[in-house]
């Protein structure tokens, strides 16, 4: 049974690896052609060629997310060397995005507390996984996302903590696990209806904060909403 699941695991890593280099090249096509069909075209069709490009950017958007989840799943993300870096200035950049997005819809991003700690790893990764929770965030949250950072100091080693919060209605009870899963989308606590979204940003942000060393986990709030922790080693 053991060496069955590791084969489906494998066909499952080497189909997403695939799968997603193969969207690759039709949909660069399929860019060309619209910018083409744009030039020759006149006005009247101006509105439809709108909502091809606006499909064709989501669909781009897909792909990239699955490359990067295949190459996070393979190690190959990691093939170079790990750096020390600051891990206030990751946090702070990923804010700054998020407060941009956070002024289109009229919510507001705020950090609380931040620590500053060396980590060792790979921060254009750990960005990519703040920046998917926090965007995460900001989708479901009803006004704003909080941002807490600390370093705990534990018996034999420092753990840097990175807790994001939203005041979001939260997600189902028991569900908190499954929201890490590939293409795996959980209905709103306030609704019947399944929110949409690709289901990959949450699963790209539990292999960013593997690669680095820690761990990604949710809970739900008592006043509702969720809390995403974000835990990776310190430097000594």
């Amino acid at each position: 049974m053991a060496e069955r699941i590791e084969s489906l695991v494998d066909r499952y890593k080497s189909f997403l690896a695939h799968a997603s280099h193969e969207l690759g090249s039709p949909l660069t096509r399929l860019n060309i052609a619209l910018a083409l069909a744009k030039r020759k075209s006149g006005k009247e069709l101006e509105q439809e060629h709108a909502r091809i490009g606006q499909e064709a950017d989501r669909l781009n958007c897909l792909v990239q997310e699955l490359l990067l989840l295949a190459r996070l799943d393979s190690g190959n993300e990691l093939s170079r060397k790990p750096i020390v870096f600051d891990i206030a200035a990751v946090v702070q950049e990923a804010s700054e995005n998020a407060v941009f997005d956070g002024q289109q819809i009229k919510k507001t991003v705020i950090i609380i507390n931040l620590e500053s700690f060396r980590v060792s790893g790979y921060p254009d990764i750990l960005l990519r996984a703040l920046d998917n929770v926090l965007r995460n965030g900001l989708r479901f949250a009803e006004h704003q996302v909080t941002i807490q950072v600390s370093c705990v100091i534990k018996a034999t080693s420092k753990m840097g903590i990175i807790l994001i919060e939203d005041d979001a209605p939260g997600v189902p009870e028991g569900s908190e696990e499954a929201i890490f899963e590939p293409f795996i989308t959980v209905a709103d606590e306030s609704s019947a209806d399944t929110l949409r979204g690709s289901g990959l940003g949450l699963a790209i942000a539990r292999q960013a904060a593997i690669a680095n060393g820690g761990r990604i986990f949710a809970r739900r709030r008592v006043s509702g909403g969720l809390v995403v922790v974000i835990e990776v080693p310190a430097q000594s």
